[in-house]
């Protein structure tokens, strides 16, 4: 296992956010963003990975311990739609909402066109596997419900990205500043903070 974890002020924020132990010590509060920054720095591509799935308010934390490659492999949605218009419309709904109740965690949205298809276009939500849950659960509480058909899962995306034509793509993040990843640069120079947000 590793060092005594720190104390939080208002624990139950946490759930979801990870834990870096770098061996000697550890510290609370990254994103999944923010843990790719650190493994992806020869210093502390060797530190362990815990993810937060619950906080209480007691500050007991319940946590799991991941394996790096899950923050690296990509995974998400695929919403079918039969004209390119319904596309487009449903990219900027899904982008509406994401304003109206934040993300969980940042995720890549495409709208592509598929020749020769029965429903030609696509939208396209792809994401970290490890984040697959939160955004699954943030997706059930919009409610968003476009889309003749959905489809979920890493082959499908990757298919869809592979034989589409792109129309139009961005990147939805979490709003909600106290899970707004930070860059690469405020990440390294912020690993001597046992408690990072």
């Amino acid at each position: 296992m590793f060092n005594k974890l720190p104390a939080l002020s208002d624990p139950v924020r946490y759930a979801g956010l990870y834990i870096f132990d770098f061996g000697t010590r550890v510290a609370v509060g990254y994103t999944a963003q923010e843990i790719r920054y650190l493994l992806d720095d020869p210093k502390y591509a060797g530190g362990s990975v815990y993810k937060i799935y619950r906080a209480h308010s007691d500050g007991t934390l319940e946590i799991r311990r991941i394996e790096p490659a899950g923050l690296s492999s990509l995974t998400g949605m695929v919403f079918h739609f039969a004209d390119r218009a319904d596309a487009i419309a449903g990219a900027e709904h899904l982008k509406k909402l994401s304003l109206e109740i934040s993300p969980p965690e940042r995720f890549e949205l495409f709208v592509m066109e598929l020749t020769g298809e029965d429903w030609p276009f696509v939208m396209v939500m792809r994401y970290n596997q490890e984040c697959e849950d939160e955004l699954a659960a943030w997706m059930i509480k919009i409610d968003y419900t476009l889309g003749s058909r959905v489809e979920g899962g890493r082959l499908p995306v990757a298919q869809v990205l592979k034989k589409g034509t792109e129309v139009l793509r961005e990147h939805i993040g979490a709003e909600d500043t106290f899970r707004r990843s930070r860059s690469r640069t405020e990440v390294l120079e912020s690993v001597d903070l046992s408690v990072q947000r």
